[in-house]
């Protein structure tokens, strides 16, 4: 069984201190190496963002790969729910990002 990470962030609002955290780590592994639906294309999981504006919850990702446009050290996010979601793939729900290993 996978223990639960929580990140607490700070956030500064009318003059006061609240605290958001991260309780999804359980569904998306830090340093997991998944694969992308479309491209096959493997990447690992850096980390967890949030956005500054609406607070919505980020996956931080990076290829494990480079190309003329995307050198190595390009770091990508997606939203947490997009990056859980099911697409349609030939009449097929697949993941979007399947999890390979660490």
């Amino acid at each position: 069984m996978r223990e639960t990470n929580f990140v607490i962030v700070a956030k500064r609002t009318n003059s006061r201190l609240s605290l958001l955290s991260f309780s999804y780590m359980e569904d998306i592994i830090i340093g997991g190496i998944y694969k992308h639906y479309r491209r096959g294309g493997e990447y690992k999981v850096i980390g967890f963002a949030r956005h500054s504006e609406t607070l919505e919850e980020l996956v931080v990702y990076k290829p494990l790969y480079d190309t003329p446009e995307f050198p190595e050290g390009t770091l990508w996010v997606r939203p947490r729910e997009m990056f859980l979601e099911d697409v349609e793939v030939d009449g097929e729900m697949v993941k979007r990002f399947q999890y390979l290993g660490e």
